[in-house]
């Protein structure tokens, strides 16, 4: 499920343009998100996440979806699990 939702993502799609932007591979997300700056001090730019207006929503209702799903399916794998 994440794969398919990060690994080949349309042109138009938020994330993939934030990508882009930073030159970075979906790998380094969470790096780009937590942090303004990379380690050789080179500024990330999250302008299009943060300024993309309505053409982006369709992306972001996108991701909460699968957000929901990966937790819905994160509590169904512990309770099988058996563990307390």
């Amino acid at each position: 499920m994440i794969k398919s939702n990060t690994t080949i993502l349309p042109e138009e799609h938020i994330v993939k343009k934030f990508l882009d932007d930073n030159e970075k591979s979906i790998d380094e997300w969470y790096q780009l998100l937590k942090y303004p700056f990379s380690n050789q001090g080179e500024e990330y730019t999250h302008f299009k996440l943060k300024y993309g207006g309505f053409n982006t929503i369709k992306s972001w209702k996108e991701l909460s979806k699968m957000c929901d799903e990966i937790l819905k399916n994160a509590v169904k794998l512990y309770r099988e699990s058996g563990e307390t």
